[in-house]
């Protein structure tokens, strides 16, 4: 049986190493990302090449990309 996460279409963070589904879900070297519920949306935690960590709204992030 296929896996259904290999064909959902994933485009590339600008300035980062991850990538971002439609669906919001984030993935680094094809494993997706731990998301956090807080205040009633969903976070997860990406650090630049830079080094410097960011905790983003993964459902805004997805409707910009």
């Amino acid at each position: 049986m296929e896996n259904l996460l290999d064909k959902i279409e994933k485009r590339p963070i600008p300035k980062t190493k991850y990538e971002i589904d439609q669906n919001g879900f984030i993935y680094r070297n094809g494993r997706r990302l731990k998301s956090h519920y807080k205040n009633g949306r969903w976070y997860c935690n990406l650090q630049k090449k830079s080094g410097r960590q960011l905790m983003v709204d993964t459902e805004r992030l997805a409707d910009l990309i």
